[in-house]
């Protein structure tokens, strides 16, 4: 696993660079220092910095995380409506009521990033939860 007090070469990945007529980079490097990619290319031509973990990725895809610019955890993604909100949230507002909506949007959170989302917008959800999950990571 990659250290963010080190720099990190990647080598051997396809890179999926986010470019709007992406096309696969295969057999290509990446340098991250301090959680910013600082170069890449060729895998040929990579060079290490100093004290550099390797990584060999046998041509694995690597890809920028992508963002959600427009998300409520709270909801599965399918377009629903909202119905009667007000009274399902004033029967959450008590400790208990909150954590389970918090662990609902953490549960989604978590989807969220395993899906390579690592930016997410949020759009407001019930009882400030989406702040809450947000403090607590």
């Amino acid at each position: 696993m990659a250290s963010a007090d080190r720099p990190t070469l990647f080598i051997n990945a396809t890179v999926l660079d986010g470019s709007e007529h992406m096309e696969p980079q295969p057999d290509m490097a990446v340098v991250v220092e301090r959680g910013i990619i600082t170069w890449m290319g060729p895998s040929a031509v990579a060079q290490a910095p100093a004290g550099a973990e390797v990584i060999d990725l046998a041509g694995a895809y690597l890809m920028p995380g992508l963002i959600n610019m427009h998300v409520h955890l709270c909801g599965s993604g399918k377009p629903v409506s909202a119905g009667d909100a007000g009274a399902l949230m004033k029967k959450l507002d008590n400790p208990v009521g909150r954590a389970i909506v918090r662990h609902i949007l953490k549960g989604s959170a978590q989807q969220q990033l395993a899906s390579g989302v690592t930016t997410v917008r949020g759009a407001g959800d019930p009882l400030f939860a989406d702040i809450a999950v947000r403090d607590a990571i």
